[in-house]
């Protein structure tokens, strides 16, 4: 059972090389996709947590006022 598994996933394999080489103008926008996808998030996420520590400095500095009176 357990080499009919390994043969299985290595034919998966091999098929899918061979569709990677047939049609290589999907493996490269794919391969352009995921790197955008990565800087968006990577940009998102350093925009987000330098907007959080500006905030935090901002706040940290100013006296808190009371809004009752």
């Amino acid at each position: 059972m357990d080499k009919i598994i390994k043969k299985s996933i290595f034919l998966y394999l091999k098929q899918g090389i061979k569709g990677v080489i047939k049609f290589k103008i999907q493996f490269i926008v794919i391969i352009i996709l995921s790197f955008l996808a990565s800087f968006i998030l990577s940009v998102s996420l350093s925009s987000t947590k330098r907007i959080s520590d500006d905030y935090h400095n901002t706040t940290s500095k100013m006296n808190p006022f009371d809004y009752v009176s």
